[in-house]
């Protein structure tokens, strides 16, 4: 579960900005959106509010890049090649300076804190403690700075001396990714916090396309089910969707203009990927195409096929989502989206909320930038202390809950967010 992030001179954020997903335990308000409350309270659900430029995708990004840079060794290299790294640094003052991110999160009842510092030169500094949530004291369990490591269980001076070699020729990765590659700590509570990272925390930015989602579908059923039922109950007009098999020879005959450029295009695993518009709209396996199916209705009931191509983009939008949405109510993980209503209309991006939000047995977090103002004043979805706000000053993003604003809970969000009281918004001359 996520508890906190900071960041300090990353993306848009120069002074140090942070998001919690603490709840204030005096709101009486959906109480079922309190998790975890033997251990630590915290709520199961955050939006964040902004106007155009404001730093909300940067929210976004900065769990995207720590993500990447734990769980891929060679990320920052990578950014550096294409020319994306300086991109990172906030540049709107004279002096760049290293940026910082620290995060705090749980995961099979223990709690930490990772923290990282980089500069042009490398990962100056880099940091694992298990986390006492206030309780108790911090524990160290690893710290690089510059080219000095210590850790909780101490290393013989042979490893440490391996450790100190392999973090001088990889400085811009991280020491989680480069213990998953080269097991060189002992200590399992880092193995745990890397874990996290790759199969806990799951990002979509708003671009996001999931080359496996074909697959997905097709050898996930329980999926496959959850994503019919949202189809129907949200009234698109689609009965049915399903992952189609036809030999390749047969689909090639009426796909010309599609299976020329096949062979060319996206391969995963030895798998043949054709993508239309961000959309993984066929797969090719050992001679069979599987491509998406949906039954749609049509005049006096007539139910057609069409494939993903003939589908909107909020249709293929939505069917991207669902898989996350499924995570966030029956696995452990933390689900951040940036823009949940690009390409959806205001009534299905409440609907898919209000499913995470209403369901008492969800075990995962739920947490998505909008434009969405009307969610404002669902009073059955939100809680004051899960929306949150972003505005720039001199520049720089700044973040605040609505919680801060001490108001009755009989007023209205929206309106008070309409008429400025919370910042967070443009007027237009």
């Amino acid at each position: 579960m996520l508890i906190r992030v900071q960041y300090k001179n990353l993306l848009s954020f120069n002074n140090e900005v942070e998001f919690n997903m603490l709840p204030n335990l005096k709101r009486q308000s959906l109480p079922s959106h309190i998790i975890n409350r033997e251990q630590l309270p915290l709520l199961k659900m955050a939006a964040v509010y902004g106007a155009n430029g404001s730093g909300k995708s940067n929210l976004v990004k900065g769990l995207n890049f720590l993500r990447q840079f734990v769980i891929q060794k060679d990320y920052v290299m990578m950014l550096k090649a294409e020319g994306d790294f300086d991109r990172l640094f906030f540049r709107l003052k004279k002096e760049v300076q290293p940026f910082k991110i620290l995060i705090e999160f749980s995961v099979n009842g223990l709690f930490f804190i990772y923290h990282i510092k980089i500069s042009h030169n490398g990962v100056d500094k880099e940091e694992l403690l298990e986390s006492g949530v206030g309780k108790k004291e911090n524990v160290l369990v690893f710290k690089r700075e510059g080219d000095t490591f210590t850790a909780h269980t101490t290393p013989s001076s042979e490893m440490s001396t391996a450790i100190q070699t392999l973090l001088r020729k990889n400085r811009f990765s991280s020491l989680l990714s480069l213990n998953d590659s080269f097991p060189v700590l002992s200590d399992k509570r880092a193995e745990m916090a890397f874990s996290w990272f790759k199969n806990r925390l799951v990002v979509y930015d708003i671009n996001t396309r999931i080359p496996s989602l074909l697959e997905m579908l097709r050898k996930n059923k329980k999926i496959l089910d959850f994503t019919n039922l949202i189809f129907q109950k949200l009234g698109l007009g689609i009965d049915n969707v399903s992952v189609n098999e036809e030999d390749y020879e047969s689909w090639a005959s009426k796909h010309q203009m599609l299976s020329l450029p096949l062979a060319s295009k996206d391969r995963r695993n030895g798998v043949i990927s054709l993508f239309h518009n961000q959309t993984q709209a066929y797969t090719v396996i050992k001679n069979k195409v599987y491509s998406f199916l949906f039954k749609q209705r049509g005049e006096d009931g007539y139910v057609g096929d069409l494939d993903a191509i003939s589908q909107s983009d909020g249709t293929i939008k939505l069917l991207t989502l669902l898989p996350a949405i499924y995570d966030c109510i029956n696995k452990d993980k933390t689900v951040v989206i940036d823009e949940i209503n690009n390409c959806l209309h205001p009534s299905i991006v409440e609907g898919i909320v209000g499913l995470f939000a209403n369901n008492d047995n969800s075990k995962g977090q739920l947490v998505f930038t909008t434009h969405d103002i009307e969610l404002l004043d669902v009073k059955d979805i939100m809680r004051s202390d899960e929306i949150w706000f972003t505005d720039k000053k001199d520049g720089g993003t700044i973040m605040y809950s609505h919680n801060i604003f001490k108001e009755h809970n009989t007023l209205s969000i929206l309106r008070g967010y309409k008429e400025g009281r919370f910042g967070a918004i443009k007027y237009i001359d």
